[in-house]
């Protein structure tokens, strides 16, 4: 998620990193001010070598990141949250159960 943020955000861009928790969950939120996902890529960034045409033309990478973002949490009881606006900025967070 943070590798993902300073990837798609300018030099000197401000990365907001947040973790929290409620009496269920660990939250962790990674918000940046980037390039922002097209509306039309939103529905398959989850999916394994996805890579949208921003991302194909600013970076290297083979497209694995944010599958493995929401497998993690999933695997263990969690969800992942995305939210993205293009030319402004994505928000992805994580919420993993606390165990007693």
């Amino acid at each position: 998620m943070i590798d993902n943020a300073v990837k798609f955000s300018n030099r000197g861009n401000v990365i907001h990193i947040e973790i929290s928790s409620d009496e269920r969950f660990v939250i962790l939120k990674v918000r940046d001010h980037g390039i922002g996902i097209p509306n039309d890529d939103l529905p398959v960034v989850w999916n394994r070598f996805f890579r949208g045409n921003q991302a194909l033309r600013q970076t290297q990478g083979i497209g694995l990141g944010l599958s493995f973002v929401k497998a993690m949490p999933e695997a263990h009881g969690g969800q992942v949250q995305l939210s993205s606006t293009e030319g402004v900025g994505t928000e992805v967070g994580i919420s993993l159960p606390l165990t007693k």
